[in-house]
């Protein structure tokens, strides 16, 4: 009787976790941007009021983009939908000498405003104009979804919660469940390492060939967040400068940083980092990863960028 009951576990986990990944599938099919945003109207007519930007979750909440620098507007996050609200009357002062710049994660747009009026969803509220960015200009696959959603911290925590609580009995009770079924046992009786070992070699490979397919690496490294400070550890690293060296201590071209990705801030530190300076802050292993690789092939951060997902697919097949 207590085997009987026993049986029946499997199968309601299952059944929850099924449950779960379609609710969530459903919360990120509301997803059409992710990543960083950044808007700005290009125009030399004198503004009366401020261009202003905002977005809505997949819950319909509103945010708000920041003002940054240079009249920039900047958001960072994963949204159902961007809306660029415009005074009326100075819209209908807008012409094809007008246009928007807008970068949304990692492609980048110059849309002029005859453009955005002829084929942008549009509606009035009171004295405003709201033009609704298609989702058609941020092309986002799933997996940048998935991404996007756990790194920030507004994707429903309990949810992800609910997933790595329940994801650890879910696959303990399908393994005892294989352990004890006999059609199963007689099947994981007839593997062998070998075996085992082709299954996860062809997995490393499809996943590759997915992950290749879904990403595009470029050659160059983000000058902001944290990358331009590796980037920099490891070029010093490989041409001999030591670990950890965080200055210029060769030509800037050398470091192959992204003059389309450059942070002001990020790039202020780098230039303003005196030729001592070493960065005890951040861990050295991947520093001297970036080094080694570097000194093999020369400074290429695409060939790095392949390594990495390479080392990713292995772990993950393995």
């Amino acid at each position: 009787m207590k085997h009987s009951r026993l049986k029946h576990i499997p199968i309601v986990l299952v059944v929850v976790l099924i449950i779960l990944t379609v609710s969530t599938g459903l919360y990120l099919s509301g997803i059409h941007f992710a990543g960083d945003f950044h808007i700005k109207l290009l125009t030399h007519k004198q503004l009366t009021k401020p261009l202003k930007c905002e977005a809505l979750t997949p819950l319909n909440k509103v945010q708000p983009f920041y003002p940054a620098s240079g009249d920039m507007l900047n958001l960072s996050g994963y949204y159902r939908q961007i809306r660029i609200k415009v005074d009326t009357s100075f819209a209908h002062q807008l012409t094809n000498e007008d246009s928007l710049l807008i970068k949304l994660g990692s492609s980048r747009h110059i849309i002029s405003f005859d453009e955005i009026t002829s084929h942008w969803a549009k509606h009035t509220e009171g004295d405003v104009l709201i033009y609704e960015i298609p989702t058609t200009l941020h092309k986002l696959h799933m997996v940048a979804k998935i991404q996007s959603a756990v790194a920030h911290t507004g994707f429903a925590p309990a949810a992800v919660l609910a997933w790595f609580l329940l994801l650890f009995p879910v696959v303990l009770a399908d393994l005892l469940w294989l352990r004890y079924n006999k059609p199963c046992k007689k099947i994981l009786n007839q593997l062998t390492t070998r075996l085992v070992a082709l299954f996860s070699t062809l997995l490393m490979v499809i996943y590759f060939a997915v992950f290749m397919a879904l990403n595009s690496y470029s050659d160059f490294v983000p000058l902001s967040g944290d990358s331009w400070e590796y980037q920099v550890m490891g070029v010093n690293f490989a041409k001999g400068h030591g670990i950890q060296r965080l200055s210029l201590l060769e030509p800037f071209g050398t470091y192959c940083f992204d003059p389309q990705e450059t942070d002001s801030e990020s790039l202020h530190n780098l230039k303003i980092s005196p030729y001592y300076i070493v960065d005890t802050y951040r861990t050295p292993a991947y520093s001297v990863f970036l080094g080694f690789v570097y000194k093999l092939i020369g400074i290429h951060p695409y060939t790095v960028k392949i390594i990495q997902l390479l080392l990713l697919c292995f772990v993950a097949a393995f």
